[in-house]
């Protein structure tokens, strides 16, 4: 059985501010990746490109984050994702955690993005709310991600479901 947690408002105001603020600034340099490039095909399909930015090591905000959640060994993206990006039904095996916290300060339903999984053979959904924590750990099987909606640009600026993603291979003790 998946061991999924869902938690809002998980980072205080000054750190969630902070990591939107740089995701905003790392969405505009030249060190992003795609999904194309550094996923496997089952897990593309037919996505639209979703961009990601890898968090060293070595980057202030990484030690506040390993602070926060306590280990070392998490993995920490910014993933941007395109009109028309999502992931299909996975299991994430390679992992023994994995988690995203939602950095959108506007999201519409009908824009997208849900997050799904399955427990007992039945569907469950989380709508992208900024600051929502989703973590799964122990045996992770099959979630997803809806198809998303939203045009890149609207009267209103730039909006892009933008989240942080975390995977650790190793489960904490």
């Amino acid at each position: 059985m998946m061991m999924i947690e869902i938690k809002k408002s998980f980072f205080d105001n000054d750190l969630i501010e902070e990591l939107s603020t740089l995701a905003i600034k790392s969405y505009k340099s030249n060190k992003l990746r795609t999904n194309f490039s550094s996923w496997k095909d089952g897990i593309v399909q037919y996505s639209t490109a979703v961009l990601i930015y890898d968090i060293t090591r070595d980057h202030e905000i990484y030690k506040k984050l390993a602070e926060k959640f306590d280990t070392e060994d998490y993995n920490f993206t910014f993933q941007y994702w395109t009109q028309g990006s999502y992931i299909p039904w996975h299991d994430d095996g390679y992992a023994a955690e994995t988690g995203t916290v939602y950095l959108n300060k506007k999201w519409n339903l009908d824009w997208g993005g849900l997050f799904m999984w399955i427990d007992n053979e039945k569907i469950y959904a989380e709508n992208p709310e900024y600051n929502k924590l989703i973590f799964l750990y122990d045996n992770i099987n099959k979630h997803s991600t809806t198809s998303v909606n939203r045009p890149l640009y609207s009267s209103s600026g730039q909006i892009m479901r933008t989240t942080l993603q975390f995977f650790s291979e190793k489960q904490k003790k």
